[in-house]
């Protein structure tokens, strides 16, 4: 589809990531698994276990938040009408004028 130029007004993409949300999901897991870990393998010795299950839920929290907030960013937006004055330096002077833009 091709649009012209004058028609367009905005231009968003929407975004859903989802490595950030694993990455702090993963280290929030692991943060919360090692003391844990420590206070499992004094009690049964099965520690590892318990590391690895709550980096496992962790990483599955963090993925399910990250994919479920979608951001919409804007890439392009014209802007209103505007009126600037602008002086353009040259070797042998300087030129002034006025642009319009709407």
């Amino acid at each position: 589809m091709v649009i012209p130029y004058s028609d367009l007004e905005r231009v968003r993409r929407r975004r859903n990531g989802f490595v950030l949300g694993g990455i702090i999901g993963l280290a929030t897991g692991v943060t919360f698994g090692v003391p844990v870990r420590i206070i499992v393998n004094a009690e049964s010795g099965d520690g590892d276990r318990a590391l690895v299950a709550l980096a496992a839920v962790g990483l599955g929290v963090g993925l399910a938040v990250d994919a479920m907030v979608s951001l919409n960013r804007t890439i392009y937006r014209r802007s209103t009408a505007t009126i600037r004055f602008e002086v353009t330096p040259h070797l042998h002077g300087a030129t002034a004028g006025i642009r319009a833009q709407w």
